[in-house]
């Protein structure tokens, strides 16, 4: 069974880990960010899918790596 992550932030930083999960055997779930258009750039590098928020992927249930900034953290995390 593929073990597919979502990265939940594509800047700077997260370019490290979308290249990381990317190499996995099982690649990215999904790509968000707030910025659409940086998600879908992402997203497309990776053979992944864009979005913008990332309660749209709760829905999923498939992990998460959230890479937003630190004082998004517990916000993203909580829900």
């Amino acid at each position: 069974m593929a073990l597919r992550v979502a990265v939940v932030g594509a800047g700077i930083w997260d370019s490290t880990t979308q290249r990381i999960y990317s190499n996995s055997r099982d690649g990215i779930g999904g790509v968000v960010d707030i910025d659409e258009e940086r998600a879908r750039e992402v997203a497309l590098r990776y053979g992944s899918r864009a979005y913008r928020d990332y309660r749209e992927i709760l829905v999923m249930r498939m992990p998460l790596s959230i890479v937003v900034p630190t004082t998004d953290h517990f916000d993203v995390a909580l829900n």
